[in-house]
């Protein structure tokens, strides 16, 4: 079945996603979560540190599905892998905020370092 379902990639759609993969990820992930979702989060609830932990805990909770693997232990594994650096880049950009363009250049870098394991694959 999953012969069927999952080809092999060309070569070139593996270099399109090598650079693709990563920016797209990139700018949108820490934008989304911690430029827009927890400076509103916190406005409307007045709430700091509750909504500072949420808004990592929920970034961590997307990250079980990459790759989306109905293990319950995987998922769970994967949830605690990525819990502290959520909860580190969340505390960071609501300590300094002006910090968020440089964390969005480290996870390109590490998306990118993710893209390059698809050719071994």
């Amino acid at each position: 079945m999953i012969p069927m379902m999952f080809q092999p990639l060309p070569e070139w759609a593996i270099r399109v996603a090598a650079v693709v993969f990563p920016a797209t990820i990139a700018l949108s992930e820490l934008p989304n979560y911690y430029g827009y979702v927890l400076p509103r989060l916190k406005t409307l609830t007045g709430a700091g540190w509750q909504i500072v932990m949420l808004v990592g805990l929920s970034h961590a909770l997307q990250h079980i599905t990459l790759p989306l693997l109905f293990v319950v232990r995987f998922m769970l594994w994967r949830f605690g892998m990525f819990l502290p650096f959520t909860l580190f880049v969340a505390c960071v950009v609501n300590w300094r905020p002006s910090l968020l363009p440089y964390l969005l250049v480290v996870h390109g870098f590490l998306d990118a370092s993710l893209a390059s394991l698809v050719p071994a694959a």
